[in-house]
């Protein structure tokens, strides 16, 4: 709703701009990452397997993979989206050029690790059916660690950044101080990614699997969910 009433508000005062584009892709992408997880929940995700028949547990992986895959491309997208919109507010040199790294270091992460995981079996399908070669398990926990540490670097900085440039920016106190407490709701997100973590060794189960994997979905999707919000209600400024 609040990524519909973003473009809604920016299309009337002929403000839509790269930013709005960026979070419009992840918003469709994160529609898509929701689908792969209830699609995934009535095929097992979230279930011990004992209790899961051979097919279920197949698409119960198949949901994963593309889980994986929807997420970490929204994720891309909405971060961009965020930086892009700072850079709208900022005439400071030092600040856009972070900016732009921060853009870079979001593709560069999101898509080395999307190929990383479609990689990590031949043919693909072996991620799910079980049929075919798979890399070791230590190679998908030290993806999985790169993966953490890049967005808790970048989801920090998209957290941090906001702030220093408010401080430096000539307004209404009384807004400032609201535009301030609903961005510093962005940590949460950066604390989702932090909770993550601590689920590293779920990715190297060979047993309940699907299982351990529902909670990294939860976080995950914590993660997207604030970080879209949190990225449009700004936006939102001229209706009030």
């Amino acid at each position: 709703i609040v990524v519909a009433v973003r473009c809604v508000v920016r299309t009337s005062i002929g403000g839509f701009g790269l930013d709005d584009w960026n979070m419009v892709i992840g918003q469709v992408l994160f529609f898509g990452t929701c689908v792969c997880v209830m699609y995934g929940c009535n095929t097992g995700i979230g279930v011990r397997d004992i209790y899961l028949t051979a097919h279920e547990l197949v698409n119960a992986r198949h949901a994963i993979l593309m889980f994986q895959c929807f997420y970490l491309t929204s994720l891309i997208f909405v971060k961009s989206s965020i930086c892009f919109a700072l850079l709208r507010i900022t005439t400071n040199k030092g600040i856009r050029i972070f900016l732009y790294i921060i853009i870079f270091l979001s593709f560069c992460c999101g898509f080395i690790t999307m190929v990383a995981c479609l990689s990590l079996c031949v043919p693909v399908s072996a991620s799910w059916t079980g049929i075919g070669k798979c890399v070791a398990p230590l190679v998908i926990k030290r993806v999985a660690i790169y993966t953490t540490v890049s967005s808790m670097v970048t989801d920090f900085s998209c957290s941090i950044l906001p702030f220093v440039i408010l401080w430096n920016l000539q307004m209404d106190k009384k807004l400032k101080f609201t535009i301030a407490a609903i961005l510093s709701l962005g940590f949460l997100a950066s604390a989702a990614t932090v909770v993550r973590a601590f689920y590293f060794n779920r990715f190297l189960a060979s047993v309940d699997y699907v299982w351990g994997f529902s909670d990294l979905m939860i976080w995950s999707i914590i993660e997207d969910l604030i970080a879209i919000t949190i990225g449009s209600v700004p936006s939102l400024k001229p209706l009030f």
